[in-house]
């Protein structure tokens, strides 16, 4: 509660309880709070679509930091959001996949998915340019996705210069 001034009184709008715990400040400056009291109902604002939505949609936390600071499970939360139907289409998941930055996007049912240095080298050289084409890192870092360090080879070229690598670590 250290982030907030000091006129925001620390006390549970339903019950009165003060042993509470800072959630969200609301657009209109006022403040939510958590409040541990199993009798009183502000310990579920998991269930309040308002407060889902402000998190999820406009503060763009994930749903394990919503459960987090509602005090519920990550489970919880996405079976909350779901039942008020709250959808943040937008949203890129991202993941490291074998050394690789892959960016995921659910479009309806469908899950693309996209390594970021091909994103990257749409960006520099176009999409027609890539789209046949392997992305190479020139310094074999897979996570470094410098425009400077990414070339376009044809997939047979890019096989082999990745197999004489794999064969150079072998016999060294």
């Amino acid at each position: 509660m250290s982030n907030l001034p000091d006129y925001y009184d620390p006390v549970c709008e339903l019950c009165g309880n003060t042993n509470v715990e800072y959630v969200t400040k609301i657009d209109d400056g006022s403040v939510k709070w958590w409040c541990p009291n199993e009798d009183c109902g502000n310990n579920l604002l998991y269930r309040r679509e308002d407060v889902l939505r402000r998190l999820w949609c406009d503060r763009r936390l994930t749903q394990e930091e919503i459960a987090e600071r509602l005090h519920t499970s990550e489970r919880t939360v996405r079976e909350w959001i779901s039942h008020h139907g709250i959808e943040r289409t937008e949203h890129l998941q991202t993941k490291w996949v074998n050394g690789y930055h892959v960016l995921r996007h659910k479009d309806g049912k469908a899950n693309r998915k996209v390594r970021l240095h091909r994103l990257v080298a749409v960006a520099e050289y176009g999409f027609d340019a890539v789209k046949d084409m392997d992305v190479h890192h020139l310094n074999g870092i897979r996570w470094d996705n410098r425009p400077c360090n990414l070339e376009l080879l044809e997939p047979e070229k890019h096989g082999e210069i990745n197999h004489s690598k794999r064969h150079d670590r072998l016999f060294d």
